[in-house]
């Protein structure tokens, strides 16, 4: 093991790149950090619990598995427990059954929790700029003005953060500028007893509201209170990026109502949440762009597109070259 091998190594983000990227590094004997704004882990592989009795997955809602690689690590989860299959009934197509949607059990980031054993998380701590410092990098978060210096640095954050506040490597921000990523509002339901639609997913390229799903449904999920997700379509969330969280549940919840009659007119909880970062609609094309050194690395989904496969390959790939890069 040479000396750069025993650097501390700043992961930026908890999310599947970060979190399979830091897993790589710390199975080579590297040091890795993980600087995260939110209180867990996951990024979109998120749910939210409004109490002990219901919980809501209101990002991602599902992932599935191309290369092998993806495929090992989701065999291994799946026999671990840590995922499950979900085969939901689709809208007006009762007898289809999707044998290769998988999810995280009991919450959605259950995938990459075993990523992250034995590794250092800085939770909450929002990053504010990233800069160069002779052959290190200083490292400024909302709560540490003064900052903390690293040599390398691998942030998979979303490219419109990565602008915010690495202003200073033009060339980089000049590759990814034309990386186009929608927002989504999430609008979250509970019923006290089931809803008889004859469905558990409904989806739609035309509709304001672009997915609605029984989270319920989905394995290892409470079952006291019926609870349903909807994505507003990428178009609709755009538009309304800015409006108030309430005006968001009052129009969303008119527009379901609208479609599908009085069949949700009965909700006892109704809460949005925003995702201005949500799905990758123009990628990069590549899995990570780096420095000339390699002493920094960006990349994520939005590399490669708006999958949870296409995040760990972007975080895997970088690991690989940076661990290539030090031997």
């Amino acid at each position: 093991m040479n000396n750069k091998e025993k650097q501390t190594v700043a992961t930026i983000g908890a999310g599947v790149a970060g979190s399979i990227c830091a897993n790589l590094l710390k199975a080579q004997g590297f040091d890795p950090i993980i600087i995260e704004k939110s209180k867990g882990v996951g990024g979109r592989l998120a749910t939210c619990r409004a109490d002990t009795a219901m919980s809501f997955d209101h990002g991602v809602q599902f992932f599935t598995a191309q290369s092998g690689e993806f495929q090992l690590l989701l065999e291994k989860s799946l026999s671990a427990g840590a995922i499950g299959s979900w085969r939901p009934v689709l809208f007006e197509d009762q007898s289809e059954v999707n044998a290769n949607w998988f999810v995280g059990k009991p919450t959605m980031n259950a995938l990459v929790k075993p990523l992250l054993k034995n590794i250092q998380i800085n939770f909450s701590e929002e990053v504010s700029s990233i800069v160069r410092e002779g052959e290190n990098w200083r490292i400024k978060t909302l709560s540490d003005k003064t900052g903390e210096l690293f040599q390398n640095v691998i942030c998979t954050v979303p490219a419109p953060e990565v602008s915010s506040f690495l202003r200073s490597e033009k060339e980089l921000l000049r590759k990814i500028a034309d990386v186009k990523i929608a927002p989504c509002w999430a609008l979250l339901l509970a019923f006290e007893h089931s809803l008889d639609l004859g469905f558990d997913v409904w989806k739609s390229d035309v509709e304001n509201i672009a997915w609605i799903a029984r989270n319920s449904s989905k394995p290892s999920r409470e079952k006291n209170y019926k609870s349903w997700v909807l994505h507003a379509s990428p178009e609709w969330s755009g538009k309304n990026l800015e409006i108030e969280n309430d005006q968001v549940t009052r129009v969303l919840f008119d527009e379901l109502c609208a479609i599908f009659g009085s069949s949700f007119s009965n909700a006892f909880y109704t809460v949005s949440h925003r995702w201005r970062y949500a799905r990758t609609v123009k990628p990069l094309l590549k899995p990570y762009l780096c420095t000339a050194d390699k002493f920094l690395f960006i990349g994520g989904d939005w590399c490669l597109g708006p999958r949870v496969e296409n995040a760990y390959t972007s975080g895997f790939e970088m690991a690989k070259s940076f661990i290539d890069n030090s031997i």
